[in-house]
């Protein structure tokens, strides 16, 4: 209703799941200067949502969640450099058939979370997504990714916590920068196609890591010895596997 727009003072709005069921005018929320929190997803809507031009709206938005809907990723509007906000901590766009990691999260330096799962995303994954300093929580699951971008631990991000990129066409090695992670809590790497062995050197997230998932793979080789100290869920079912299962296994409850 375009009475929302009289709202100025509104801090946090939730419309997901709004059944709108036709097209929606999203300028209505362009007098929503003092907006920190914003939902709109799922709106069963006929629109498609521009990104540049709805963030275009406020200056101090923490989080926006879109998912479920159709979105622009790409603008000829506006240059991502000329959009006026840099408070942006949560955007949630999963769903919306997109095919790539919109440019402008590269200048997202107090981002912490980015859902991108479900989507048509192919070709690497790039390196300067781990670069961003607040990024605790990724969510790339159920793309067409085939790799990460090479890179060096320089610049590396020392706070992401949480790491998804199941249901994707990963292939070769488990990329070592992971092991460089080592915040890292929460690790799925499930249904892809990696091969070789589980990286030793995930003994370096001995303790921090609380979950890995790497179920459906073409993993080979044996279980490392190093990596079950804080762990709480195991899952390597469905590789190819072999030899002993380490004595560190015996801590593992």
């Amino acid at each position: 209703p375009r009475s929302i727009s009289k709202l100025v003072n509104l801090e946090t709005l939730e419309l997901s799941h709004w059944n709108t069921q036709g097209p929606v005018d999203l300028s209505i929320f362009s007098h929503l200067k003092s907006l920190k929190e914003i939902g709109l997803s799922y709106l069963n809507t006929t629109t498609t949502i521009d990104l540049n031009a709805i963030l275009s709206y406020f200056k101090s938005l923490q989080t926006l969640a879109l998912s479920g809907n159709r979105v622009l990723t790409t603008s000829n509007n506006s240059s991502v450099s000329d959009l006026p906000w840099q408070s942006l901590a949560s955007l949630f766009l999963s769903g919306c058939g997109i095919t790539e990691i919109p440019e402008l999260v590269r200048i997202l330096e107090q981002l912490q979370t980015l859902d991108v799962s479900n989507n048509k995303i192919n070709g690497q994954v790039a390196r300067w997504l781990w670069t961003l300093p607040n990024l605790g929580s990724v969510d790339l699951s159920n793309n067409s990714f085939v790799s990460f971008e090479k890179l060096t631990e320089h610049g590396l991000s020392f706070v992401l916590w949480h790491l998804v990129a199941s249901k994707n066409n990963f292939t070769g090695l488990i990329p070592s920068f992971i092991c460089e992670l080592r915040s890292l809590s929460i690790l799925d790497l499930s249904n892809n196609n990696f091969s070789g062995s589980i990286p030793p050197c995930m003994g370096n997230l001995k303790t921090s890591l609380s979950v890995l998932n790497l179920r459906q793979n073409r993993l080979g080789g044996g279980l490392p010895e190093n990596v079950f100290e804080s762990l709480r869920s195991f899952d390597v079912g469905h590789n190819q596997l072999v030899g002993k299962l380490p004595r560190s296994l015996i801590h593992f409850s």
